[in-house]
């Protein structure tokens, strides 16, 4: 096997070395995995990433692991710090502590505690499809050279001025770093940066020179990860580096006052909740495969995409709760 190489002037092509198709077999073992959410108490967005951890279909043991150091702790349920999901494989854990300098070495203080042979990014206020973590632990597994994966497309789902939810605006496929749907094995990774602005950048830099990534194109009823941008909230956080007048300080407290008072999830059925907690938002991703498809405002496909008539019938079937929606 050869260099992982992020090949920018082939987009929509697989690197070299890539075997999809032996991911697309595999069938285990399948490791046990942590996924890693640095947040600030922000109670919304954060209800909507254990809803999506909730409902991934990963067959092996997987915990969320969150680390919140907002002055008002995060309460999972009366029990306050874990919750065993509905899978006997999988949890979520709430670690409330004291501010930390920067995200950065609150990231790290979250990786050092990760005993798993596999570390996620779970980032706070983006959305995971269910079969997100599978998906991307199946090309790790099936490629042994490698010790991370990143995929360098994702939905992108965009708000107008911070609007609402229920306000999105455009959804489509986009280009880019992407490093919240960074997957790779515990204990080879270069640390995180302290400085917010590229947090994860020396990881991928390393990984890249090491050539232990790899970096693709998912076909898009595989692509996993929904970036969301102004997901109802100021993209800055409490322990980005304050300047000497607090003004970042105080521009976070304008945008993002979101700490909630009660519990994050509630008493019954769990999946029930997730998927109408999910539902609305990730109905447009659909209903944006079902519009535009094939009218070239999405990629055009390759030799190993769906062809452009099953593509929507594809993603009905893999989110059928979700396809509800749009015959409303």
């Amino acid at each position: 096997m050869g260099k992982y190489v992020f090949n920018r002037s082939r987009p929509g092509k697989y690197d070299e070395g890539l075997d999809i198709e032996a991911a697309l077999k595999y069938n285990g073992p399948w490791p046990a995995v942590t996924c890693i959410c640095p947040t600030y108490g922000r109670f919304r967005v954060v209800r909507d990433a254990i809803a999506c951890f909730v409902l991934q279909d990963y067959p092996g043991e997987h915990k969320l692991l969150i680390s919140n150091d907002a002055p008002t702790p995060l309460r999972l349920t009366e029990d306050y710090c874990w919750y065993r999901t509905i899978s006997k494989e999988g949890a979520v854990r709430v670690r409330n502590g004291k501010p930390y300098p920067s995200v950065g070495v609150k990231k790290q203080a979250l990786l050092d505690s990760v005993t798993t042979e596999f570390v996620a990014h779970w980032e706070d206020d983006d959305l995971y499809l269910p079969w997100h973590l599978k998906y991307l632990i199946s090309v790790l597994m099936t490629h042994p050279h490698a010790d991370c994966v990143k995929p360098f497309t994702a939905w992108r789902i965009q708000n107008q001025k911070h609007t609402p939810a229920k306000r999105l605006v455009r959804c489509a496929i986009y280009k880019g770093r992407y490093d919240g749907q960074m997957i790779f094995r515990n204990g080879t990774s270069v640390p995180y940066s302290p400085d917010t602005r590229s947090i994860e950048l020396p990881l991928i830099k390393d990984y890249f020179k090491r050539g232990k990534m790899v970096a693709w194109a998912p076909a898009v009823n595989k692509l996993g990860y929904v970036y969301r941008l102004h997901a109802g909230l100021k993209q800055l956080c409490r322990t980005a580096k304050k300047d000497a007048d607090g003004v970042a300080e105080k521009r976070w407290k304008k945008h993002n006052r979101d700490f909630g008072d009660g519990p994050l999830l509630p008493n019954g059925d769990l999946v029930g909740w997730s998927r109408a907690q999910l539902q609305e938002q990730l109905a447009l991703v659909l209903q944006t495969v079902k519009n535009n498809w094939p009218n070239g405002k999405l990629r055009v496909p390759h030799e190993h995409w769906p062809t452009d008539e099953d593509v929507f019938g594809i993603m009905c079937k893999q989110l059928p709760w979700v396809a509800e929606r749009l015959t409303e």
